[in-house]
């Protein structure tokens, strides 16, 4: 009956001599060197797909921004106005990185600008924080003009400090809530919207003599009436409800010349 054989050496051949101590650190230590080596290798692959996904994003940073302003000022040198172009290519820098932190350096005025052209493109209360005084209460009242008039929020208008912008705000929203009938929502006193639709139809009317019933709106009515030319012919709507013509139709009379250039030519603009 034969012997079975060890498993750890190969038959016909002598078994191995177990290894020494020294040898057995010596792989040990091979072991670990291999791994610290090869977490090193993925380390650096990370840190490379991650350096190249940011350098594939582009920079909006203040640092870079303000690079960008060093380079368009250095660009200036050859322009008449040295300080008109640094302004201007500052503004225009600052306004697309968004950052009014980038208006610093300019001149008050200039800087007042384009901090504002900032808060007026981004709509951003927060943005005339970078202003003072006057400056930032004119900014913050822009900002709540155009989200009201945005939103239709006849109440968001009352965040306007100024009277005048306010009331202006209010106006240009009016007309909207006339035409739902929900002035009651908004708290709106009824002669308030009762004067208001008074002013629409006679504006629709088209006969100026109505602004005269208006009271305070009499002025705004006959501005329109004095400074419009709805059809572009050479005639406000005041002297187009004179002559009779249309505000719709550029020539009335289809003969081929506009209204006001037959007014002007002492012809009547409703006689071929």
């Amino acid at each position: 009956m034969d012997t079975p054989q060890p498993q750890y050496f190969t038959p016909g051949l002598p078994p191995a001599p177990p290894k020494k101590w020294w040898q057995v650190r010596h792989n040990q230590a091979l072991l670990g060197v291999g791994v610290i080596v090869g977490g090193l290798v993925i380390t650096l692959v990370v840190v490379f797909i991650i350096n190249s996904i940011r350098s594939a994003v582009p920079k909006s940073t203040i640092a870079n921004t303000k690079d960008r302003i060093a380079q368009a000022i250095s660009d200036c040198s050859t322009e008449q106005d040295l300080t008109a172009c640094a302004e201007r290519a500052q503004s225009e820098l600052a306004r697309a990185a968004a950052t009014p932190e980038s208006c610093k350096g300019l001149a008050d005025a200039a800087y007042n600008n384009c901090v504002n052209l900032i808060a007026r493109d981004t709509k951003e209360i927060k943005t005339c924080d970078a202003l003072q005084g006057d400056a930032k209460s004119g900014c913050r009242d822009a900002i709540f003009f155009l989200q009201a008039i945005a939103a239709r929020d006849y109440n968001l208008c009352s965040s306007v400090n100024d009277a005048t912008r306010q009331a202006s705000c209010q106006a240009q929203i009016l007309p909207s809530i006339l035409a739902a009938g929900t002035c009651s929502t908004y708290s709106i006193p009824a002669a308030k919207c009762d004067q208001q639709a008074a002013f629409d139809a006679v504006i629709a009317k088209g006969d100026p003599a109505g602004c005269d019933t208006l009271g305070d709106l009499a002025v705004s009515c006959s501005d329109i009436f004095t400074s419009i030319d709805a059809d572009h012919d050479g005639l406000t709507l005041a002297r187009e409800f004179a002559y009779g013509t249309s505000d719709q139709m550029a020539d009335t009379d289809g003969d081929g010349y506009d209204d006001g250039v037959e007014v002007a030519n002492g012809h009547d603009p409703l006689k071929p």
